[in-house]
């Protein structure tokens, strides 16, 4: 951090030392502007620096943590001021990168975060019809800043995408179909520097796992672990299974959703969706469940070029229930102890965004979430 420091205190944020920066987005796009990614790293690194310190028992630790938090809501608002252009209402160009990393550091003020979101989805969804300008740098940080801001069914569109540029393109396209990841998006007829079996945009793996799975920690050696699947109402995606192991052993997640219509005597067909999510957490660890309580409910981005038809959606997050192992655990609204004292292993439960936050110590649970639904006139969902 000195050394960064040092070429800090020569350069300011503006014109931060440069390297390869948002190295090979896809042609016909230029790069990324050099600088910002620079002092993106810069910030990350002291982020990241403050995640360090804070668990680390040096007694120098406190006063590192202090320093660098001091430095990051500093160069934070330098970082803005240095790269913002207010006449054209994004960072930069406007390229995808520009545009993700701030979002990423929170470097955007709250006032101009909605305008800068929108320019985001529209280059991706429509000006690049559900593509990435974004070199390796980029993605990973676009991947991960849509599904944090809600917008992970267009990070999933673009996980599917099978035409160029695209991770799809790579294993389907017509000239070098590809069992591994390439060095570039085009691989298949760069004159140099084509290696076909390359990391440069791996990201996308840690994505899967963090994101689609949803398993994360909560502190440095998954002691505290956060179950929280971000792409559950995708109407492309019904089920995932997955296990990351750990210094406590293995953590096994696999949810699923399904589509269920009955008739109740009458004309009138009852329609619920219904999470399942079977969770195996090792011992001597604590975890945050999120369980999904509406269909649709966050931030749904129409996809422009989209023909309008029937979309399941809950009204509200009311008539949702939540049972572990056929017990109930979640009604109107709030957590059921239940008359014996609870479910073995659950906690707590309370309500954060659209989701439940379901307390759990370790274990294995079976997970049920029953949502009512309406439906409206949108991108249908896909019913098994």
């Amino acid at each position: 951090y000195n050394y960064f420091q040092s070429n800090y205190n020569v350069t300011g944020i503006k014109h931060f030392i440069v390297g390869f920066g948002d190295w090979v987005p896809p042609a016909p796009f230029r790069k990324s502007d050099g600088h910002l990614v620079g002092a993106f790293a810069y910030l990350r690194d002291m982020q990241l620096g403050v995640d360090l310190f804070t668990y680390s028992k040096h007694p120098g630790a406190p006063a590192q943590v202090e320093r660098l938090k001091t430095l990051i809501q500093t160069l934070t608002k330098e970082y803005h001021e240095a790269f913002y252009k207010e006449e054209a209402g994004h960072y930069v160009s406007g390229l995808q990168t520009e545009q993700t990393l701030p979002l990423y550091l929170g470097a955007v003020p709250e006032s101009l975060k909605a305008d800068i979101v929108d320019k985001l989805l529209t280059d991706i969804q429509v000006t690049n019809s559900n593509h990435t300008s974004c070199g390796i740098l980029g993605i990973k940080y676009l991947m991960e800043t849509l599904c944090i801001l809600g917008y992970s069914n267009v990070a999933l569109d673009l996980a599917l995408q099978t035409s160029y540029p695209s991770w799809g393109y790579m294993a389907r396209n017509k000239n070098e179909p590809s069992t591994t990841v390439w060095e570039r998006w085009n691989g298949d007829s760069a004159l140099r520097m084509d290696s076909r079996n390359h990391h440069m945009f791996g990201s996308v793996s840690a994505w899967f796992y963090k994101y689609v799975a949803g398993i994360q920690p909560l502190e440095p050696g998954y002691g505290r672990i956060k179950i929280h699947p971000t792409v559950m109402n995708h109407p492309e995606l019904t089920h995932v299974q997955a296990k990351v192991e750990t210094p406590h052993g293995d953590i096994r997640s696999s949810w699923k959703r399904n589509v269920v219509r009955s008739n109740n005597n009458s004309s009138n067909t009852t329609t619920h969706v219904v999470f399942t999510h079977d969770l195996s957490v090792p011992p001597g660890t604590y975890s945050v469940l999120y369980v999904p309580i509406t269909v649709d409910g966050g931030n749904d981005y129409a996809r422009p070029s989209g023909a309008a038809s029937r979309r399941l959606r809950s009204s509200s997050t009311g008539g949702a229930t939540i049972t572990e192992g056929g017990i109930l655990i979640w009604k109107d609204g709030h957590f059921v102890l239940g008359a014996g004292g609870g479910v073995a292993g659950v906690l707590n439960a309370t309500m954060v965004d659209n989701s439940v936050a379901v307390e759990l110590t370790n274990g294995r649970f079976h997970f049920e979430a029953t949502i009512p639904m309406s439906s409206s006139p949108v991108h249908s969902m896909a019913t098994e």
